[in-house]
């Protein structure tokens, strides 16, 4: 998404306030939306290849093991690829179920040092489902791991790029067309960037409150879905996400 046209009307709005062709209220009038959009654009970022999601969960299955659950986790839950990586080592000890409601969620809420390097992520617990959750747990508790390099690699090619995994989060959140503001809010912090704290009404929730929020969004959006939503498509062909 480009945010060149908004700098274009911007520049061309200011010449005429500075040339008094309109006043300082229209200015503000029509600056205002224009930068706010910019913002959204800047917050966004760039949408990912179509097809990414589609393509990892297929070349996941292909090569199996934990290549199908790291797929999973990226292009179902929108994680970073640090983070699928941190799991993928974890030993199944970040894997957890919170007592009270009985949902299963993967414990980030430490933050952490990787390689040196500042861990670009928001400290947070994340809602998953059940199926998923005890897959995970026992690969990892029996010694399995999993890198996002195995998957990034086979489809370097297809994708031109080495990191085809960066795009995963992109392409998912293309979904959350039926979303609140709020709900989007939450979603980007569920995913782990862009926003470094629970959005208003979400604070003071307990874990087991939050988690179930979580999965109430993941459904609304339809995050095991592929393809853009109807509202989205119109009468168009239905894109790969």
């Amino acid at each position: 998404k480009s945010t060149g046209p908004l700098q274009g009307v911007r520049n061309f709005v200011e010449h005429l306030k500075e040339n008094k062709y309109i006043s300082s209220n229209t200015f503000n009038n029509v600056c205002n939306p224009i930068r706010a959009r910019h913002a959204e654009l800047q917050y966004e970022g760039a949408p990912g290849r179509v097809g990414a999601r589609t393509e990892v969960i297929k070349k996941g299955k292909e090569l199996g093991g934990g290549n199908e659950l790291a797929a999973e986790i990226g292009s179902y839950y929108g994680l970073r690829d640090q983070e699928v990586n941190r799991l993928g080592k974890s030993k199944g000890e970040l894997i957890k179920q919170d007592s009270e409601s009985g949902e299963w969620y993967i414990d980030f809420s430490k933050k952490v040092q990787v390689e040196g390097k500042k861990y670009k992520t928001v400290p947070r617990s994340v809602w998953i489902d059940t199926p998923l959750a005890k897959k995970l747990k026992s690969y990892l508790e029996g010694g399995g791991t999993f890198h996002t390099s195995t998957l990034n690699k086979a489809l370097s090619k297809q994708f031109e790029t080495s990191e085809i995994f960066k795009d995963l989060r992109k392409r998912l959140e293309s979904r959350a067309i039926d979303l609140t503001d709020r709900e989007k809010f939450l979603m980007k912090w569920m995913h782990g960037h862009g926003v470094q704290r629970l959005g208003r009404g979400y604070e003071g929730l307990e874990l087991g409150e939050l988690l179930k929020t979580q999965k109430a969004i993941r459904e609304k959006m339809g995050y095991k879905e592929f393809g853009r939503p109807p509202e989205i498509v119109a009468s168009k062909k239905t894109l790969k996400t």
